[in-house]
């Protein structure tokens, strides 16, 4: 009977217009009511801001978006994925690979963050920013089945070659 919402917000949270604002972190809200309250999370340790959990488990001004969430409905864990910048060397926050993490106690706690993606994806170099802002994420019989936008070319089968156009990539973790 939960709901759950998995979104990226700023990392800071201080409400300051004048702050920099590149720090996108995932968080998730949780509701034991069918909506009416989203406060089902408020007892996590790691709760920050208004109730919500953040996933990432980074350090610094890196981003993580375009995240994605599913419930196993054989194991009541949870899980989310995303993009996430954290390994990016140079400015620009634009460097990506996809990672992930899940919860085994309903989203009060999350496991460290695990990168999925063999490469490294570069949204500009994929013209115009584009990581193509879909991800993909069932959790089915204790399985992640994840799917995601990449032009790292980590599997050598991209037609187009390394930092070029998208290709859909896949995997499958216990």
């Amino acid at each position: 009977g939960r709901i759950y919402v998995a979104f990226a917000d700023q990392g800071d949270l201080d409400a300051d217009p004048l702050t920099g604002h590149d720090n996108l972190d995932i968080f998730v809200i949780a509701s034991d009511d069918g909506g009416a309250t989203w406060t089902a999370l408020h007892d996590s340790p790691k709760k920050v801001g208004a109730d919500q959990v953040r996933v990432n488990d980074d350090i610094g001004g890196a981003s993580q978006f375009f995240s994605w969430l599913d419930v196993d409905q054989a194991t009541g864990r949870v899980a989310v994925s995303w993009y996430d910048t954290r390994n990016d060397l140079a400015t620009g926050n634009d460097d990506a690979q996809y990672f992930a993490a899940y919860s085994t106690d309903g989203g009060f706690t999350w496991s460290s963050n695990f990168q999925v993606s063999d490469g490294t994806s570069n949204g500009h170099a994929a013209g115009s920013f584009n990581l193509g802002d879909y991800t993909g994420l069932a959790y089915a019989g204790g399985v992640m089945h994840m799917t995601w936008s990449d032009n790292s070319n980590s599997t050598s089968d991209n037609p187009d070659g390394a930092l070029a156009a998208n290709d859909a990539y896949y995997d499958a973790l216990r």
